[in-house]
């Protein structure tokens, strides 16, 4: 499991393995799905 704080500015960062494991770039789309037990986000591309 990972985490990550939410900025000041509302961002957060994906954690560096999360990132190289799905192999998320920068500019590639984050869709956030409200769930009842919580968000969960799905990467795009």
């Amino acid at each position: 499991m990972e985490i990550s704080k939410v900025t000041r500015n509302f961002q957060i960062t994906i954690p560096k393995k999360i990132r190289e494991k799905y192999n998320i770039k920068e500019g590639d789309i984050i869709k956030f799905i409200d769930c009842s037990t919580g968000i969960v986000l799905v990467l795009v591309k």
